[in-house]
């Protein structure tokens, strides 16, 4: 699929910076429960938190669900490296930065908790991101 959203630029740059994980958004699958693999994202659609003359910020809601604790460590520490490349223009293997994309760090998170009956890893953090206006 050709990228031609936001929600598309964020599930595509998560998806090179945390490689072992499946990355969908909301238009495509509504839950994780229906992303078949044992590490994945959700990306929601995001809010506006702000906006200049030169560009648009808004924060995206991420649903990671991992394995185990040290996977979601993983995910995590992949997504603030990641980002930093990001924000500093270093090349993220294989990844070609939408022109409007320029800023993205990882904001906030809730707590990590582990589902008892499944024993998988859940965490949502925000990530705030900057979008060109033009």
């Amino acid at each position: 699929m050709e990228d031609d959203s936001e929600l598309d630029y964020i599930r595509t740059f998560l998806g090179y910076i945390h490689t072992t994980a499946t990355v969908k958004h909301i238009s495509e699958v509504r839950s994780t429960n229906k992303i078949s693999d044992t590490a994945k994202m959700l990306v929601y659609p995001p809010e506006i938190t702000g906006i200049t003359d030169f560009y648009t910020e808004k924060t995206f809601k991420v649903k990671i669900v991992e394995s185990s604790e040290a996977n979601l460590m993983s995910a995590i520490n992949d997504i603030v490296i990641g980002c930093w490349k990001l924000r500093t223009r270093q090349a993220i293997t294989s990844y070609t930065r939408p022109a409007s994309f320029i800023w993205c760090e990882l904001f906030s998170s809730n707590q990590a908790f582990e589902d008892s009956q499944n024993k998988k890893w859940f965490q949502d953090i925000t990530l705030k991101t900057r979008f060109t206006t033009s």
